[in-house]
């Protein structure tokens, strides 16, 4: 996002107006979008199948956990981040290296975040 690496970034947020807020920002940024999904069946669909470089991922999404799309991704390689209203305390244990956002966060929050992911120096 801060470099010319090609980048699709999927998204999974359930609620309609935070996910259409998030795909203008990355969409700003030059970012190709796949999704924004809003179901944990969407979500392991495009996880499975799509040509992702990074992810961002709600927590909880129509009230199911997004872990099983978070294992999907790192089986294929794929980086991801999780974010929530909530602390990162929340996590699973074989989760707490994965980086973090937590709502409300900025455009430059979620930019810098996901450049992170994506081991891109700022």
């Amino acid at each position: 996002m801060g470099s010319s690496l090609p980048c699709n970034v999927l998204i999974v947020e359930d609620e309609v107006m935070i996910s259409m807020l998030i795909h203008d920002m990355l969409h700003e940024q030059g970012c190709g979008i796949v999704g924004p999904v809003t179901s944990l069946d969407q979500a392991l669909l495009l996880a499975t199948q799509s040509a992702i470089d990074v992810a961002l991922l709600d927590i909880n999404v129509g009230g199911s956990s997004i872990y099983p799309v978070a294992d999907m991704l790192r089986s294929r390689n794929i980086p991801f981040v999780f974010y929530s209203g909530h602390d990162s305390n929340i996590l699973p244990s074989r989760f707490q290296d994965t980086l973090m956002l937590r709502k409300p966060f900025s455009r430059q929050d979620l930019v810098a975040k996901l450049d992170e992911a994506l081991g891109v120096e700022r």
